[in-house]
């Protein structure tokens, strides 16, 4: 018996340490799939493969359950577009470039075009079809759907960079999904979802250049919202990047949302956004932000929450600055509102603001 465990043991360390340099496979000229899926179905389960040097492949490439792929480029010390090599070049056109189930991806650099001004690849870029994705330093970018979850959970991507997408994160039945640290850059739509019951936790980092909104629910979809000393600001003044939908970065939306949205020890430049938080039946609360309000730039109906259900709870307490012209003035509630209310019995709390003040800007 003894030595039956002892084989078993020795069977699993070999195989959860078996790590493959693709290299030996591949010479990172031209177009190699077969090469590249070579080195992947040697790593076979639990195993690992190393990337590092520039490589284009042109079908899907299939994962086995567990692996991790490991690369060089570590997002936060290059630019946008980095030219380091270990790039993965997908220049096929069909879905998804990239498939597997419990995945890490750590360092690594996954493109479908050739930088922010190249057309958007048709294709989603990955697909976890079961299981969960973990990214940690790592880019994605230059797909209309960057990636795509179904039915997972504890999904996990740590100080990585999603840019130049129509969707930036996919997700069906998907629970618990956590950003820390994260860039979400150029895009249309940022995390859409269906059913799940997890929270969606975004913590730190930075939201920027985006057209339609940052969270989308779909089919009726109730999942928690955390954000927590983010940045977030657009940019109306700039071309949005080729393959979006709109010629500008000026959203009619931030979150969109139907249960509970925290938002909390954020800064947030209201230039180029509409509403910020658009609520239906949801509890909202803003606490220990800062608002920047651009008053120089004229954007029709601004504010920061736009509640459209009737059974809703908002709570807020935030320092609001406003910058007109070049320099800091007082607020003016008659240029930017705090609240916008559709519906009707709600329950306010809002602490730090004087509500008399507000009173004409807050309920239309």
């Amino acid at each position: 018996m003894k030595k039956l465990i002892t084989i078993i043991a020795i069977i699993y360390s070999t195989i959860s340490m078996a790590c493959v340099e693709v290299s030996d496979y591949a010479t990172g000229q031209g177009v190699e799939t077969s090469q590249i899926q070579n080195a992947i179905n040697a790593a076979g389960p639990l195993g690992c493969v190393n990337f590092t040097q520039d490589l284009k492949f042109d079908s899907t490439l299939y994962i086995p359950q567990s692996q991790t792929w490991n690369g060089s480029i570590d997002w936060v010390a290059t630019a946008e577009n980095p030219v380091v090599p270990g790039r993965l070049m997908y220049v096929g056109t069909a879905s998804p470039a990239i498939s597997g189930s419990n995945v890490h991806f750590d360092k690594i650099v996954i493109q479908g075009n050739e930088g922010v001004n190249s057309a958007l690849n048709p294709a989603i870029g990955i697909d976890i079809n079961s299981g969960n994705i973990r990214m940690t330093h790592s880019t994605v970018r230059g797909f209309t759907t960057l990636i795509k979850v179904r039915n997972s959970y504890y999904n996990l991507f740590e100080a990585t960079n999603l840019m130049h997408a129509n969707v930036l994160f996919d997700g069906g039945g998907t629970n618990n999904l956590n950003f820390t640290n994260c860039k979400f850059s150029r895009f249309d739509t940022g995390i859409q979802y269906t059913g799940g019951v997890g929270g969606i936790n975004i913590l730190g980092g930075s939201i920027e250049r985006w057209t339609k909104q940052i969270t989308n629910p779909l089919a009726g979809a109730k999942v928690a919202i955390t954000v927590v000393g983010a940045y977030v600001e657009n940019y109306p003044d700039l071309a949005a990047s080729q393959g979006l939908v709109a010629v500008n970065y000026h959203a009619v939306f931030g979150f969109i949302t139907s249960s509970t949205f925290t938002m909390t020890g954020s800064i947030i430049s209201m230039k180029g956004i509409e509403r910020l938080v658009y609520d239906y039946n949801g509890f909202v609360t803003m606490d220990s932000n800062t608002i920047i309000i651009n008053g120089d730039v004229t954007t029709p109906s601004n504010y920061l929450v736009y509640e459209a259900g009737t059974a809703s709870m908002i709570k807020m307490n935030n320092h609001i600055k406003w910058f007109k012209n070049g320099v800091w003035v007082n607020y003016d509630p008659a240029v930017f509102s705090i609240i916008q209310i559709a519906g009707s019995k709600l329950n306010y709390d809002y602490l730090g603001f004087d509500l008399k003040r507000h009173q004409s800007a807050v309920i239309p």
